[in-house]
């Protein structure tokens, strides 16, 4: 893929950590992020080849009334259902691969010298993406311990400590995380907080 000429970062955490937080920061400091959840809600919209899939395999009870795809909806369909959640997967996730490999090879050829691919599953796909031929020079991940997922789980999105869990528990723990990244953003505090530890590891990369 011509990786030799561009640096790729990939940007994981876990539920709730404030990936979109750290994304828009390094955003506002000029640097490309491509988002993978962005790419996956693109995808699934009306009579794009995703949705057709969608549609046929899960019927027309996963849309809304602008017959667009419910993502609320879908998701609680598959939560606990790991065949129908493989389906979905496979239905979803090699375009998604296709669309980051168009966007890496864009930014090679706009002499780009640092991108980061935001993928909230990056550690749990990560031999997958190796496959795809998506391969990182480091990851990055945004932390934050497991009270304080939880706390904003529920206060965020109306979620029961149970519901909290569960979500948080269907993903690897955040602390299982660490051992394959190459730099822990902890994003526990306040916002200049995490700032600071940015640019520490931005500068050590020689980005700033």
């Amino acid at each position: 893929m011509g990786q030799n000429k561009i640096k790729i970062i990939g940007l994981t955490g876990g539920i709730a950590t404030g990936k979109t937080t750290v994304k828009n920061i390094l955003i506002k400091y000029g640097y490309k992020v491509i988002d993978a959840d962005e790419i996956s809600r693109e995808i699934v919209k009306k009579d794009k080849p995703a949705y057709k899939d969608i549609v046929a395999f899960f019927g027309i009870n996963v849309l809304n009334s602008n017959d667009e795809i419910n993502r609320e909806k879908l998701g609680g369909i598959i939560f606990n259902k790991k065949d129908l959640r493989n389906k979905l997967n496979e239905i979803v996730h090699p375009r998604v691969y296709e669309a980051i490999r168009k966007n890496i090879y864009k930014y090679i050829k706009e002499n780009e010298k640092v991108i980061f691919i935001d993928i909230p599953l990056l550690i749990e796909v990560r031999k997958r993406l190796e496959k795809e031929n998506i391969i990182f020079d480091e990851i990055w991940l945004i932390y934050l311990n497991k009270d304080e997922q939880i706390k904003r789980l529920m206060n965020r999105d109306g979620y029961t400590f149970k519901e909290a869990m569960s979500r948080i528990n269907s993903q690897i723990d955040i602390d299982e995380k660490i051992k394959y990244c190459d730099i822990v953003i902890d994003n526990s505090r306040d916002i200049e907080h995490t700032k600071k530890q940015l640019k520490v590891a931005l500068n050590k990369n020689d980005f700033m």
